[in-house]
C-alpha cells in the first residue's frame, strides 16, 4: 500500500509567525520533520499540505527546497486540505505529524505505522492516552476513512483538526501505541512559542545529525535538566 507522511504546515501561526521556517542547527523546523519522515520505515514519500494564498509561498518554497511534494487546499479546512493532498499524491495510508514537531522519532512514527498491518484497523496512534511527550505525537489512518470524514464531518473543530470526527466514530476500527507514561508524558517538546523555539534550539545545537532519536534526546535532558525550565510554562499536560 502507498504510505505518505503529509505534515500540515502554514506562515500564519497565530502564537509564532513562521515558525515552521525558523532555524536550528542548520535546517528549518520543517526541514527537521521531513527528516524525520524520510527516516521512517514504511513510508514511500512526504507532502507538505499548505494553505493557498501568496502569505504562505515561503512555506511551499521550503517544501520544494527540502525536496518534497506540496498540495495546496483550505487554511482553515486543514480535513478537506489533507484529503486534497491524499488525491494528489494517491496515498492509501496517511501518516500525521504536524510540522511543529521537529523531534518526531522515526523509529517511534514506524511503531504507529505498523499497528495499522493489523487485521481490519483504520486508525492508529501513540497519544491516546498521552503517554509520550507533546512533540513525538503520531497518527496514522487509511484513505477510506479519511475520505468518510471529509465526507461527513460537519464541526469547525472536526474540520480544523483532522482526526477528532475519526476517534469519535465507534465504528472505527483503532490501535493505540503506549509509552512509558510519567513524568516523561509531561515533557514539551513542540514547537508553538517562542520558549519551544529556544527548547528545541539548544537540544538541536548540541545534537545535531542524532536529534531524531528520542532515547538520545531523552538521555541529554536527564543530564541537562535545567532546559526544561526554558519552557516548562507551556505545558499544558
Amino acid at each position: 500500500m502507498r504510505t505518505w507522511a503529509i505534515l500540515q504546515a502554514r506562515m500564519t501561526s497565530t502564537r509564532m509567525h513562521g515558525k515552521v521556517l525558523r532555524r536550528a542547527a542548520g535546517r528549518s523546523v520543517l526541514g527537521w520533520v521531513v527528516r524525520a519522515m524520510r527516516a521512517t520505515d514504511g513510508i514511500d514519500g512526504v507532502c507538505v499540505a499548505i494553505p493557498e494564498g501568496s502569505v504562505h509561498d515561503p512555506v511551499a518554497d521550503e517544501a520544494i527546497n527540502l525536496g518534497v511534494e506540496v498540495a495546496r487546499g483550505s487554511e482553515l479546512d486543514v480535513l478537506n486540505r489533507f484529503t486534497v493532498a491524499t488525491n494528489e499524491v494517491d496515498a492509501e495510508v496517511i501518516m500525521r505529524v504536524t510540522t511543529d514537531c521537529p523531534l518526531s522519532d522515526p523509529s517511534i512514527n514506524a511503531r504507529v505505522l505498523a499497528l495499522l498491518t493489523e487485521p481490519r484497523a483504520q486508525y492508529a496512534c501513540n497519544n491516546e492516552p498521552f503517554s509520550f511527550p507533546h512533540g513525538l505525537d503520531c497518527e496514522v489512518f487509511t484513505r477510506e476513512v479519511l475520505e468518510r470524514a471529509n465526507d461527513e464531518a460537519v464541526l469547525p473543530n472536526d474540520r480544523e483538526h483532522v482526526t477528532p470526527w475519526i476517534k469519535r466514530q465507534p465504528d472505527v476500527r483503532r490501535r493505540y501505541l503506549l509509552g512509558p507514561g510519567g513524568t516523561y508524558a509531561n515533557w514539551r517538546w513542540t514547537v508553538d512559542f517562542p520558549e519551544d523555539y529556544t527548547f528545541f534550539s539548544a537540544i538541536a545545537e548540541a545534537l545535531g545529525e542524532d536529534l531524531s532519536d528520542s532515547a538520545t534526546v531523552t538521555s541529554y535532558l536527564q543530564r541537562n535538566p535545567h532546559l526544561h525550565q526554558i519552557n516548562i510554562k507551556r505545558r499544558t499536560r
